[in-house]
């Protein structure tokens, strides 16, 4: 056992405890007992000091040693000295009140988790100013658009346009180098608190009182397992949603600069949203309450059926536990049905908002332009701005509402984008992904080789994984076109630390192709055509088991 181990071991016992350098002859009768640190990395317990050696003038130390076993052991100052390494640990115990006076005021203590993460508020504060270059830099694209429109298009300053480009192709990449930055600390400070919390929790499960300790071990694992969302808000997209959300009054005071009244329809959408949110908050809330204790019961059950397996069917009590587990397994299922229910109509009521924003603006804008209050330029910034003000609520509230619905980790949750979509608005596209990988949630590029993306893109989108679309399986075996694609695809991907997924395998020749290009997963008809849960199962089963199919779905 480490010192620091041990240090913690004592205090978890109620003992103040403290690691000091101190020589044997400083260590004051009074200390005692003390631990002593030898050099070999054991330790032993100094008792106390005894007399003189009338033989030979030494001090003499009496000791508790492990190898000697229970009965104490005398030392001589030499003996002890060869052995001591200098440090020692001083134990008192802490002092209790006396509660036949009554019972002691409760002493407040900090939150467990905004209390944690105030110890790293540097990181976060270095976030906030990272935020704050982002969303300035983000007014660039909306200035250029306007001077586009508004003077380069009717004089045709073609000059003037390649000087603006440059300058918002530069703050765009200031901007790229800023939200990696951003996205970097937060998990810097996400995994120091994540070990924090982890450990803090781990600790108050194990020094819980044996009569509190809850009657279902199962539900108290579930419950406890419940915790690790929590501990991903220090590191998900929450928290770089929060810190853009002070500047969407940024953007309200820009969109008023640059269009006038158009403004209040922004900041009545974004009222609506919020309001929206909130209201939801409470029944929603009261519908996860119950899913929680709902799916605790029906964990509960699965572990003490594998636990008392033997007593149940000594007792043929299977059907019993089938019943526990088919009623708790309906209720689960009616209170996520419920809460999917109640996210649905947040996110759905969101969109309506966003678009019924956009409608009105241009309704509006119009009549302002005809009485030349407003130019063309300034009614499409404002509408790029409304969107910036609005989008941290749109698609990632959609999926953090599925993920907490489902009760789903994020890390198991991968979201296909087909290539094309990505390329009707890259920037929008790279925004909205790096939100969601914040989050946990893998994404992949679908369809890949039919939407004419450059690499440049490829490069600044957080995929883990692309998938060669099937139209160019069915060319391997009779159209050269179908290898060479392939080919360059599956080598693109590796050279940008992807995994590359092939669609629409369907015969031996083109898996012999894929194993020798080095691809590194397969999907088709050739492996099994879709199935349903149960057929999956079954079709796992003939495989001899999970890690056969994997390895056969793998190349």
């Amino acid at each position: 056992m480490t010192p620091a181990l041990a240090i913690r071991a004592l205090r978890a016992r109620g003992l103040h405890t403290g690691l000091v350098r101190r020589p044997l002859n400083e260590i004051f009768s009074y200390l005692m007992p003390v631990i002593l640190l030898d050099k070999d990395g054991g330790a032993c317990i100094l008792l106390r000091r005894l007399t003189l050696d009338t033989i030979g003038g030494d001090m003499r130390y009496e000791v508790l040693l492990p190898e000697a076993g229970n009965g104490s052991t005398v030392l001589t100052g030499p003996e002890i000295n060869d052995r001591y390494s200098g440090h020692c640990l001083l134990i008192k115990p802490e002092p209790k009140p006396d509660l036949r006076a009554g019972d002691p005021l409760p002493v407040p203590d900090s939150h467990w988790l905004w209390s944690t993460l105030w110890k790293y508020k540097r990181h976060y504060l270095s976030t906030i100013l990272s935020a704050l270059m982002i969303n300035v830099l983000a007014l660039a694209i909306t200035f250029f658009t306007m001077n586009v429109y508004d003077r380069v298009v009717p004089n045709q300053a073609f000059t003037t346009l390649w000087s603006l480009g440059a300058g918002v192709v530069l703050a765009m990449l200031f901007e790229f180098i800023s939200r990696n930055v951003r996205t970097y600390v937060i998990d810097v400070a996400g995994k120091k608190a994540d070990l924090v919390l982890g450990s803090l929790l781990f600790r108050q499960a194990m020094s819980m009182r044996l009569e509190s300790r809850p009657a279902n071990t199962g539900s108290f694992a579930y419950q406890l397992r419940e915790f690790e969302s929590v501990r991903e808000f220090a590191t998900s997209a929450t928290l770089a949603a929060l810190t853009d959300l002070p500047f969407v009054f940024l953007f309200l005071w820009v969109t008023h600069m640059v269009a006038g009244q158009l403004a209040w329809v922004v900041l009545w959408a974004a009222a609506l949203v919020v309001l929206v949110s909130i209201a939801i908050q409470w029944p929603l809330a009261r519908v996860m309450r119950e899913n929680l204790k709902e799916s605790a019961q029906k964990q509960g059950v699965v572990i003490e059926a594998v636990e008392g397996v033997e007593a149940l069917k000594a007792a043929t009590a299977e059907g019993f536990m089938q019943h526990k587990w088919e009623q708790y397994s309906a209720l689960a299922a009616s209170s996520t049905m419920k809460s999917r229910l109640l996210s649905g109509l947040a996110t759905n009521t969101t969109i309506l908002i966003t678009q019924l924003c956009t409608v009105v603006m241009i309704v509006w804008g119009v009549y302002l332009i005809s009485d030349g209050h407003l130019s063309l330029g300034g009614l499409i910034g404002a509408i790029i701005l409304s969107g910036r003000a609005l989008a941290p609520l749109n698609l990632v509230q959609l999926v953090g509402d599925a993920l907490r619905s489902s009760g789903l980790p994020p890390n198991l949750l991968e979201l296909e984008v087909t290539e094309s979509a990505v390329m009707q608005d890259v920037r929008q596209a790279a925004e909205k992904m790096a939100s969601l990988r914040q989050m946990g949630v893998k994404l992949a590029i679908d369809d890949f080789g039919t939407g004419y993306s450059n690499l440049n893109s490829l490069r600044n989108f957080p995929v883990s994984r692309l998938k060669i679309d099937k139209s160019f399986m069915r060319d391997i075996p009779v159209r050269e076109g179908g290898f060479e694609i392939t080919t360059a695809v599956i080598a693109l991907g590796h050279k940008f630390n992807l995994r590359v997924l092939a669609e629409g395998v369907e015969t031996q020749e083109q898996l012999e192709f894929l194993r020798q290009q080095g691809c590194d997963e397969l999907q088709g008809y050739f492996i099994s055509r879709p199935l349903d849960a149960e057929n999956l199962e079954r079709w796992i089963n003939s495989q001899g088991g999970l890690r056969n199919a994997q390895q056969r779905l793998c190349v």
